[in-house]
């Protein structure tokens, strides 16, 4: 069982970078843009840096949003769908309530 687990963890770690590398990249990318902008104009407001960073951000999640939904969606109906396979079928033989339930 702790084996499943680990491993639906280390798919979940998995899957949230990769999901999120697009938006940290939009992120990283604008905040280059922004130092330039603010050294071409002469501007030391940090104001202007967080603005196009959260502009850029938020065009990058409405552009691949649907497919992090989506993915996400995917995963979780995955792993509820393997909830069985945590239960051993050796100690539902064992298990006096069910035995008292047979005729």
């Amino acid at each position: 069982m702790n084996e499943l687990i680990e491993f639906a963890t280390r798919e979940a770690a998995g899957l949230i970078v990769t999901l999120l590398l697009p938006v940290l990249a939009a992120a990283a990318g604008s905040a280059i843009v922004a130092g330039w902008v603010g050294s071409a104009l002469g501007v030391r407001d940090g104001m202007l840096g967080q603005c196009i960073r959260t502009v850029a951000v938020v065009l990058t999640l409405a552009l691949v949003g649907e497919q992090l939904a989506a993915t996400t969606t995917q995963y979780a109906r995955a792993g509820w769908g393997s909830l069985a396979d945590l239960h051993d079928e050796d100690e539902s033989e064992d298990d006096p309530v069910e035995a008292e339930g047979e005729p």
